[in-house]
């Protein structure tokens, strides 16, 4: 799926990439954008590897890697149920290859994963007991895709209490 690229890549993420390269990478940001910062900066930072690997990787790479750290997420999540067997690579296999992960970081390189991996690990937090931690991951979520506000029950549930 890398050298695929989407109508969302064509049109929005290499003209934003392309434009953040020619007008000094974090100077670029001087648009509007219907993205959050973090991202943004991300995009920029890969800038900076460009003469390694190409343009379209070099947007797509921020989705996948953060599809990875969703994976290894859930794997630790299930480990603690789960010490021994099969079930925590089951779930690192699941979360990493569902067709809503692969088509939208793959082809599109869409950043959902980059919140979603923030939630993920502020439940991972939260169900090990490490309130500051959850807290802090849950914030950088919400700086980055605001739909992170619907993880906000599952953070309030008398479980995760110490």
């Amino acid at each position: 799926m890398l050298p695929v690229v989407s109508d969302d890549m064509r049109q929005v993420f290499l003209p934003w990439y392309t434009y953040m390269l020619t007008h000094g990478r974090f100077q670029g940001l001087d648009q509007i954008y219907p993205y959050s910062p973090p991202y943004l900066y991300l995009l920029v930072i890969m800038t900076y590897v460009r003469s390694s690997i190409p343009d379209v990787a070099g947007v797509k790479f921020i989705s996948i890697v953060f599809d990875f750290v969703v994976a290894v997420t859930v794997y630790g999540l299930v480990k603690l149920r789960y010490r021994s067997g099969f079930q925590p690579w089951l779930a690192f296999s699941i979360a990493l290859f569902l067709p809503t992960v692969s088509l939208t970081a793959q082809p599109g390189g869409q950043a959902d994963a980059i919140y979603t991996s923030c939630l993920v690990i502020c439940v991972y937090c939260a169900v090990t007991h490490r309130p500051f931690r959850a807290m802090l991951v849950f914030s950088i979520a919400l700086a980055v895709k605001f739909q992170a506000i619907f993880v906000i029950p599952v953070l309030t549930d008398p479980l995760y209490q110490t």
